[in-house]
Formats: structure tokens, sequence, C-alpha cells
């Protein structure tokens, strides 16, 4: 009892002694000013809401940029992780720091729409089987990340009808070597180099056991003391290890080649909480090992208005399931002949995108097509020793195009379309859709905008929404593709230290592609649900002068779903997710200090069930305080979850919870 108390006052000491110098720095007058540096600005560049470099004032979309810097400063070490403290998006996940579970992935939740978010690599598509991991790639390798908050298929295809994240990898490594440590055994180690034309990056994160990472719950209805009560069942954690390799080579000003390559490992143990009568009935427990292997490789051509990207992004998913007995006298004892299961997903896609702008007059025209091929393999081994494989493949094919036409002095017109269609699908499983939209934008002053959209989202389902898979997933051969109507009105404004944007938005999602899970028979189904939604987004990003750097948001909206019971009654609109969502984030630079604080809150929130029911809200913060020693060295301390908050980040089944309060202590040295 001695060494807990003592381990928790070492944290709330440490937590308080990071806090220190952000509140002195918050208290101090006499503080040199910060340099400006294009680390921060008013009104970014964005190159992802037109696929051509606007600035944000000028691009008709709800648009946030978050460069490196912004990224590393919420104490994050990985994408999924940062970008759960930006505006109007939900962070869902179902292991510590963002850890997939198997198939059962982390989310970015955009306005609403939990299967809804396309995860762009410079440019190209990151999803595979509508997942994306984006606990596996390391902020270090960040340059910047775009994200589009609102049905943005018009442009990119199936999956955007959520919104669209773009992360935009740096063009040149920096040459600097990273080590930290903190509690919960994490350890994170990335090296940087960049020679000529050839840069490489590598990391390490390491993470170890964390116990009660969900709620427990139980299916029997026998009394406690019953020989034939199930008692509840809990998830543990049993650590991570992953690996991030990804290098780039400049063949020249055009042409380029990038290659990442990952891994991570980690077991989750779904064991029986210990009751009286445990050692007379037993328990069944299990343990997944979960080892995933990744290869994204693209070569990137570009010359004046030409872009052009031939890319292959796979993925391959091992599970290894053994089953124990659980008692009072020993926890985890391993069957003598245990009961194992053996699995395997691979996904791959193979493609090529291309496009040209032209500029006539004061008028740009966007042309482009893609042609990928998507592929999936899934193999169970069964009890009798025997595979049970299926094997999927088809292709997609796309042509986009934009005109934006300048109207007049101040305002322009906006057309954009999209043609896509699949060939190829077993039992000619194939689609095709066309997607408008139509965007206006009027220069109410110099700096003083408002857009509005209208326009069509869909997706396509995936091969195990269709076909099944070889374990616990039924295939629904009747599921359709998921479209949408999206509608939007915004208002930008910069000042010189405020930068302003309000963005009012209504959708409507048909046949939404939604999974069911059976407790019965152990089995998800898929079926189709709308989805509908109408919002308000306001957000003020401030530069305080003197070194300081503020950004607040509001989002109120009210995401619904129309359900219908096991045998397809209606069950009428069902609310879930939260209603109100505050962020916000304060940092300060100077010469040697760097310091953040960074906050979402998620309030009105209404379990993701057909029987619904409130979740006390989410409370999600991070802090950083960086201190340069050198010009190239420096130390920081990163804080997560600064009031040691346990807070449900997804509910299903089960309710997975946050870590506590974790830090991580670490050194960084360029060279």
């Amino acid at each position: 009892m001695k060494k807990i108390v003592n381990e928790k006052e070492l944290v709330r000491k440490i937590a308080i002694g990071m806090l220190m110098p952000v509140t002195v720095i918050l208290s101090a007058g006499t503080v040199s000013a910060a340099e400006e540096t294009d680390d921060f600005t008013l009104d970014p560049i964005i190159v992802t809401a037109q696929r051509y470099a606007t600035r944000d004032i000028n691009t008709p979309a709800a648009v946030s940029v978050y460069t490196q810097e912004e990224l590393k400063a919420t104490g994050a070490t990985s994408v999924i992780e940062a970008l759960k403290y930006s505006e109007g998006i939900i962070y869902h996940a179902q292991g510590p720091m963002g850890n997939a579970q198997g198939t059962m992935t982390s989310k970015i939740i955009i306005r609403g729409v939990e299967k809804g978010t396309l995860v762009l690599i410079d440019g190209i598509p990151l999803n595979l089987h509508g997942r994306y991991n984006l606990e596996d790639i390391p902020l270090d390798d960040i340059d910047k990340i775009e994200v589009i908050r609102g049905g943005g298929s018009v442009l990119y295809g199936s999956e955007a009808t959520g919104g669209v994240i773009n992360i935009i990898t740096k063009s040149k490594k920096n040459n600097s070597i990273t080590v930290a440590t903190g509690n919960n055994g994490v350890q994170n180690y990335n090296m940087s180099l960049q020679a000529g034309k050839f840069g490489i990056n590598y990391s390490v994160n390491k993470t170890d056991e964390i116990n009660n990472i969900s709620d427990g719950y139980t299916r029997s209805t026998a009394a406690p003391t019953s020989t034939s009560y199930v008692p509840k069942r809990y998830y543990d954690f049993s650590g991570n290890d992953r690996e991030a390799l990804s290098w780039r080579y400049a063949f020249d000003d055009n042409l380029d080649f990038t290659h990442s390559y990952g891994t991570s490992n980690s077991t989750y143990f779904y064991r029986h909480a210990e009751t009286a009568n445990a050692a007379t009935i037993g328990s069944l427990s299990s343990a997944s090992n979960f080892d995933t292997t990744y290869n994204r490789m693209q070569l990137n051509y570009k010359k004046e208005n030409i872009k052009a990207t031939f890319y292959l992004n796979q993925k391959e998913l091992n599970n290894n399931k053994t089953e124990y007995w659980a008692t009072v006298s020993k926890k985890y004892q391993q069957l003598t002949t245990p009961t194992i299961t053996n699995g395997t997903d691979k996904d791959r896609t193979v493609g090529l995108d291309m496009q040209n702008t032209w500029k006539v007059k004061d008028n740009t025209l966007l042309v482009g097509m893609n042609a990928q091929r998507e592929s999936y393999e899934s193999k169970e081994k069964a009890d009798n020793g025997a595979w049970d494989g299926r094997d999927f493949d088809r292709n997609v094919y796309s042509l986009y195009g934009q005109y934006d036409h300048k109207l007049d002095t101040s305002s322009n017109l906006i057309f954009s379309a999209r043609e896509t269609w699949t060939e190829g699908a077993v039992d000619d499983k194939n689609y095709n859709k066309f997607t408008p939209q139509l965007q206006y934008m009027k220069k109410l002053e110099e700096n003083t905008t408002f857009y509005a959209n209208a326009g069509m989202s869909f997706m396509m389902p995936t091969f195990t929404q269709i076909y099944g898979s070889a374990s616990r997933v039924k295939g629904n051969p009747s599921v359709k593709p998921q479209q949408g109507e999206h509608y939007e009105v915004g208002l930008k404004r910069n000042t010189d230290t405020h930068a302003w944007r309000l963005a009012v938005f209504n959708y409507a999602i048909d046949d939404s592609i939604s999974t069911t899970y059976t407790e019965s028979t152990d089995t998800f189904t898929t079926s189709n649900e709308d989805i509908k939604n109408t919002g308000l987004e306001l957000s003020c990003t401030i530069d305080n002068g003197r070194g300081w750097h503020t950004n607040w948001g509001i989002s109120y909206s009210n995401p619904q779903k129309y359900e219908t019971d096991k045998n397809g009654a209606s069950q009428g609109w069902h609310r879930y997710y939260g209603k109100l969502q505050l962020n916000g984030g304060i940092n300060y630079t100077s010469e040697k200090w760097k310091a953040a604080l960074t906050t979402n809150y998620l309030a009105n929130r209404e379990r993701d069930t057909d029987a619904g029911g409130s979740i006390k809200p989410m409370l999600l913060t991070g802090a950083n305080v960086i201190y340069k020693l050198k010009a190239d060295k420096e130390i920081f301390l990163t804080v997560d979850n600064l009031f040691d908050r346990k807070d449900i980040t997804s509910h299903a089944t089960s309710e997975y919870y946050t870590m506590g309060r974790t830090f991580q202590l670490g050194y960084k040295m360029s060279l």
C-alpha cells in the first residue's frame, strides 16, 4: 500500500512540476518575446479541399490545419492521439493510447458520421476495408495535417461522407534523435536523417500492461451463488510494441519515391472477474494477440499543374487466440489442451491517381482520374485444423472534375462532379454512383468571406459487409451503398490578430452502413440505417503577441440514426454520440521555452446502441513543456489526462476507458 501511495504522490508531484513552468510563463511579464515562425499562421495555405493550393479564407469549406509543432504540443506521439483534441471530431478508441484491438480500430468521427472519415497520406487513400490505423503513424514524420469537415466524396471518392483527413509527410527529414520514457512502461524512440536526396525516419513505441481497460458485463441470468453463474468479464491490455520505418528518395524536383513499413504487436486479455464461487465453477477466459504489418509505397510525379501518383497500400493482421481458466488461486492458468484459434486478414490496394489543372483567364479547371484494384483475403483455422479461407477483389474507377468560375471581382461559383463505378466483383456485386457538388464563395471584405455548399456523398460496402468473413461476421448481399446529401454555409474573417470561423451544416445519409452485434450467436450482421445531423461550429485562433497563441472552439449538433430491431420493426430516431463539444488550447514560445495546454470536452452524450442511455461527459486534457538547453538540444515533459479521469472512449457491448494520468520525459538532439 505504501508503494502505491508513493507512486501516486510521485505522479502528482511530476504533474504539478510540469504545470509550474506553465504557470510561471502565464504570470511573467518580463519573458522575452517569441520570434514568429512559419509554424503558426492565422491564414494557412491548404492543398486538400480543392486539390490545389488555396488560402484558408479563400476555401469554401470548414478546414483545420495543424502543423507538426502544434501536433507535438499536444504531447502525443501518434496521429490518432494528437487529433483527439481537434474541433468538430469525436475520439473513439477501444485500446489504450488509441491501440487497435484487431479489426476494432480507433476512429476519428467527423460531425457524427462514424463510418465516414477518409484518411489520406499525401493525397492518397489510407483506408483499407474501412479502417485506417492512425495509431501506427508517428508524428515525427509529419509536416502538417489538414482536416476537412463535411462530405467530401466529390473530389476524393468513397468513405468521405463525414470528412477528409490529409496527412502530409515531410519532404525532407530532420536530422535528429529523440528518446522518451514515462509511466505505464511507455517508451518512445525516434531517429530522423537526411542525406542529399535520401531521407529516413525510424520510430519505436512501447507500452506495458494496463488492467481493466473496459467495464465488466455478463449475460448470466443465474444468481451469483449458483454454479451456473458466469462472472462479469473485463478486458486487460497486456502491452504493445510498435515500429515504423519510412524513407523518401527525390530523383529530382518533379519525381520522388516514398516507402513506409511498420509492425504492431499487442495482446488483450478477456478475463472473468473473480467471485466467491469462481474456484468451484471455473471461468473460461482468453488472450488475443494481434500482429499487424503494413507496407505503403508511392511514386509521385509533379510538374507545373500535373500530378500523378502510383501507389500500393497493404496491411496484414494475424490473430492468435488462446483460452485459459481463470480461478481465485491462479488468475491466468492455461488449459492443459487449450483451444487455439488462428486467423489472418490481408488487405491490398494498388492504384493510379492523375490530375491536371488549367487556368483559363480568372477561372480554374481541374480534371482527374483514379483507377485502383482492391483485394481482401481472410483465413481462419477451425478446431479440426482445417483453414477456412475467403478471397475477394474488385476494380474501382473514378473520373472527377472541378470548375471554379469567377462571377465578378468578389464572388466565385464552383461546380464539382465525380463518377465512380466498380467492375469484377464476386456475384456481380458492382456499384456505380454520380456525385455532384455546387459551391458559392463571396468576398464581403478583403479579409471576410461567405460560402455556401450543397453536394452529395456516397460510400461503398466493404467485402466483409457484402460476403461476410471466415469467422463471426455475417455477410449481407443485399446491403446498399450509403449516400448522403450535405448542406453548409460558413463565414470566415481574419483580422491582424484573430481568425474567426463559423459553419452551419445539415446532412441526411440514407442507407448508412451499420454493424449489429447479436449476443446469443456471437455474430456481427451488416444492415442499412439512415442517419442525420444539424449543427453549428464556431472557432477562433488568436495571435496574442509576445509568443502567445490561443484557440477555442464550440460545436453543437444533434446526430441521430433511424433504428430497427432484429425483426426489422421500426424503433424510430435515436440520438447517439454527443451534442456539445468545447475545445481549446494555450501555446507559448520563447527563445528557451515552449509550453502548451490542450483540452477537448464532449457533453450530452448518448450510447451508440438501440437501448440508448446517457453517458458522462468526456474531458481530454494534455500538456507539454519544452526547454531548449542549447541550439541543438532540448528536453521535454508531456502529461496526458491531467486530472486522472476515467472517461469512456467507446460504448457498445463494452465500455472502454482512457488510461490514467500518463507522463513522459524526453530528450531531443539535432544532428
